[in-house]
């Protein structure tokens, strides 16, 4: 039942040519260069230092690694973090 659900969802979002991540409540998740990351429709943070911050979304827990992680802004469900950025991930890494 959810199945048919969600597909007639993602049917009315294509007919409508609304944005997707509005729609479903997605992560969107802009990279502007090397340093900055804007992301919208978070559900909060989980844990933050200089190199590392990691936050709730709808599809899972999104993580970035990097040096000097700092939050420029933030608001219910926007985040801008600047810094230098090493690796972008959802859910759990997995140590190699």
């Amino acid at each position: 039942m959810e199945n048919k659900f969600k597909n007639r969802k993602n049917e009315v979002i294509k007919k409508l040519n609304l944005p997707k991540e509005v729609m479903t409540g997605e992560p969107k998740i802009t990279i502007i260069g090397k340093e900055e990351i804007n992301i919208e429709n978070h559900k909060g943070i989980i844990k933050f230092d200089d190199n590392f911050i990691s936050l709730n979304s709808t599809i899972g827990k999104l993580t970035i690694e990097g040096t000097g992680l700092e939050i420029l802004y933030i608001e219910e469900e926007t985040i801008i973090v600047s810094g230098t950025f090493n690796t972008i991930y959802y859910g759990e890494k997995s140590h190699e």
